[in-house]
C-alpha cells in the first residue's frame, strides 16, 4: 500500500464515519486495528475499517494525514479531523 492508497483509506474511513467526530489518534488506531479504550468505547471496533491499514505503523499515517491537511483534503480543528 503506497501513500495514495493510504490517503484513500483515510478519506474513506472519515467519510464512512462522518456522523462521528474522530481524532487523528483514533483514526490511526482504527486503521491499524488497535483496541484502545477510545476505539472500543465509541464502537469503532466493529467498523469495516478496523484494521484495514494494519500494514503500516503510526508514523506513516501521521505523515499521510499531515500531507492531506497541507493539500487541503482534510482539516483539523480542536484535534478532530474532517474533510
Amino acid at each position: 500500500m503506497d501513500a495514495k492508497d493510504s490517503l484513500k483509506l483515510v478519506l474513506d474511513a472519515l467519510y464512512h464515519h462522518k456522523k462521528q467526530t474522530i481524532t487523528r489518534a483514533a483514526l490511526i488506531d482504527l486503521l491499524r486495528g488497535s483496541e484502545t479504550r477510545a476505539i472500543v468505547d465509541s464502537g469503532l471496533i466493529h467498523s469495516d475499517f478496523f484494521g484495514a491499514g494494519d500494514k503500516h505503523e503510526e508514523p506513516h499515517y501521521t505523515a499521510v494525514i499531515d500531507q492531506a491537511i497541507v493539500e487541503k483534503y482534510l482539516t483539523e480543528s480542536d484535534g478532530h479531523l474532517s474533510y
